[in-house]
């Protein structure tokens, strides 16, 4: 909506495992605010043009020479028929407000460095506390939390498992194979953590509204290799998963790919 404040910034330059701080995972679906409803309730009401009409016809009749009934017979219709939209405008949105907070509360496992940034450990955070560049696991039938590139599974080959009938109204499961630099890294925390520490980098597309394309490149130890089109590395946030997988936060908050 064009009244929201844009929340998320991304770039499309990643170092893994660094958490790129001017991001945000905060998704807002709702259609107002405190400050905004009553101008932008009222803007909508008035862009119907029965409303407006009605609208016109009441303030015609604060002129006594071109009204010979009084004003209430206008009025009062058209208020009754703007405080009914708007209460019920103030309940879907509530419902909208609670069910963002419902899933901006929900937890996912970071790796992140310790206070001393020396060490690193894995921490529950909210989803509206991700960043882009951080390493994530997601265990078995939790949800996505943002638009990620798949680095390991804890199926043979790096192959993971996600159902998409949020997105796409599919139920098959649809298979995402890990990069394969990276593919066994799962069964050993160090090898993350260490994982985390070489400033690996990706480079991607920036936001957009494709689910089904994604473009990018990925540089460890000074070799590059080409992130492949057609999404057999990066999932969609809001997808679940069926095995256990670290993933990196490519994308985050309003910009993914299921709030395009």
């Amino acid at each position: 909506m064009f009244w929201h404040q844009n929340r998320y910034l991304t770039s499309s330059h990643i170092i893994i495992g660094r958490a790129d701080w001017k991001t945000s995972n905060y998704v807002s679906t709702t259609k107002y605010n405190i400050i905004t409803f009553i101008p932008v309730f009222l803007f909508y009401q008035f862009k119907t043009f029965g409303n407006w009409f009605f609208l016109m016809i009441c303030i015609v009749q604060f002129f006594p020479n071109l009204n010979p009934y009084g004003t209430n017979t206008t009025i009062v219709p058209l208020v009754i028929i703007i405080l009914a939209a708007a209460a019920k405008e103030i309940f879907e949105d509530f419902g909208r407000l609670v069910a963002d907070r419902r899933v901006n509360r929900q937890f996912v496992l970071i790796c992140i460095q310790d206070e001393y940034a020396k060490n690193w450990k894995w921490k529950k955070i909210h989803w509206a506390q991700l960043k882009v560049g951080q390493v994530v696991k997601i265990m078995k039938n939790e949800f996505i939390p943002a638009d990620i590139v798949l680095l390991s599974s804890s199926e043979p080959a790096g192959v993971a498992y996600i159902e998409t009938s949020n997105l796409d109204g599919e139920t098959n499961l649809k298979i995402r194979q890990a990069l394969p630099q990276t593919a066994q890294i799962i069964d050993d925390d160090d090898r993350i953590m260490a994982f985390c520490s070489s400033l690996s980098k990706i480079e991607c597309d920036p936001p957009n509204p494709a689910l089904y394309e994604f473009h990018g490149v990925i540089k460890i130890n000074n070799s590059s290799e080409v992130l492949k089109k057609g999404n057999d590395e990066n999932s969609k946030t809001n997808c679940s998963l069926v095995v256990v997988v670290v993933v990196m936060v490519a994308v985050a908050g309003d910009a993914c790919g299921c709030y395009c």
